[in-house]
């Protein structure tokens, strides 16, 4: 696939991003002539894990994610209802616009927990449906028989993960 640059809408012209996921500046530091050669920003890794690069606008830098820019520059304002950017292949650091899709906050939810273990089939469960069934039937919040903490020692797990399990904090696919 060759690469295609378009400009953001909202720059003014400053900022292009590609249907690979770069972004390139046009800004030349301390001037306000554009450069004859636009320079590729650097992405850097946001706190939820996705790519985001800094735009300078109105005098001031903020920080907006790649994935975002490309859809919002090659598709447009999502759908109503389809706020939400997915990455079909599960990789936040690929922005290609092949990758990239508007979906609704339900179907994130579901895509992102398609396909990985969770309950007793994860490796690292401690637990089973059949016990959080049972602490859940006798589970009396602060009793020293059967509160979170005496049911968390008896089977051999934190106090914070008994008492997810009892609320439906943790095991929410569990009656």
């Amino acid at each position: 696939m060759e690469e295609e640059w378009k400009e953001i809408p909202g720059f003014d012209g400053w900022y292009d991003v590609s249907n690979m996921g770069r972004v390139r500046s046009w800004k030349v530091r301390g001037r306000t002539h554009r450069a004859t050669e636009p320079a590729i920003l650097r992405d850097q890794a946001h706190k939820n894990g996705m790519r985001c690069v800094a735009l300078r606008k109105d005098g001031k830098y903020v920080r907006h994610l790649v994935h975002r820019l490309v859809m919002l520059t090659f598709v447009g304002e999502p759908p109503e209802g389809e706020a939400l950017v997915i990455h079909l292949n599960k990789n936040n650091d690929d922005n290609r616009l092949t990758n990239l899709e508007y979906v609704s906050p339900e179907v994130v939810s579901a895509f992102y927990l398609e396909g990985y273990a969770r309950g007793e089939e994860h490796p690292n469960s401690k637990l089973t449906e059949g016990i959080v069934r049972f602490c859940r039937s006798v589970y009396s919040p602060g009793d020293p028989q059967v509160g979170a903490s005496a049911l968390a020692e008896g089977f051999g797990v934190t106090p914070a993960a008994m008492h997810n399990a009892v609320t439906g904090k943790a095991w929410q696919h569990v009656e």
